[in-house]
């Protein structure tokens, strides 16, 4: 009778580790998700405007305190930095964000770690004059600081 209740009760917390740990690659696949969505949209901006601009940043910022990402932690490289690049150039950016969980159970304990990284790309398709001649707010070229 002892041998079946600490079977079951081992059984138990094993079952409940397996769990947690798969809710815990879960969440970070949400995260992942998130990350890569928000990629494809900065390099779809910076096809838009030919390069990292203000509106990208602030949309960048937005995306932070919306999906709970700490700003501080993350990293964003884009290519090329600084001005426009001229119609049928490449712009890409990468997002990297680092992912850390612990999971706890009883004598079953674990961390996961792990750097996500996420990179889309694009093609210019900016036009001197066209896009930010007639815009109404006010457009200029900066490097990302989320």
């Amino acid at each position: 009778m002892l041998d079946k209740l600490v079977s079951f009760v081992g059984i138990l917390i094993l079952f409940l580790f397996c769990f947690f740990s798969c809710l815990v690659l879960y969440v970070g696949m949400v995260k992942w998700f998130q990350l890569q969505s928000e990629a494809n949209l900065i390099a779809d901006g910076m096809a838009q405007y030919g390069g990292y601009t203000n509106i990208l940043n602030e949309q960048l910022r937005d995306f932070c305190t919306q999906s709970n990402f700490k700003p501080g932690e993350l990293t964003v490289t884009v290519n090329p930095s600084g001005g426009p690049v001229p119609y049928g150039q490449p712009v890409s950016v990468r997002i990297s964000y680092p992912f850390n969980q612990a999971v706890d159970i009883g004598l079953f304990s674990g961390a996961i770690n792990l750097p996500m990284q996420v990179k889309a790309g694009g093609v210019s398709h900016y036009l001197e004059n066209v896009i930010t001649g007639t815009s109404p707010v006010q457009v200029y070229y900066c490097a990302p600081s989320p």
